[in-house]
């Protein structure tokens, strides 16, 4: 049991690595989600027709 385990250990720089990796997509798909919401917002607001939102 105990050198199965040995197997899998990872030491704290890749487990920190790899939860900064996950970190940052979280952080860009939150970016790339506000600004779609903010152009769906200013064409509703506007009154924009779906053809500009195809543009």
């Amino acid at each position: 049991y105990l050198p199965e385990l040995k197997k899998y250990q990872v030491d704290a720089a890749q487990a920190v690595a790899a939860f900064t990796k996950g970190a940052d997509r979280l952080r860009t798909a939150g970016r790339a989600t506000t600004d779609i919401y903010q152009e769906l917002q200013h064409f509703a607001e506007m009154g924009g027709t779906e053809d500009d939102m195809r543009t």
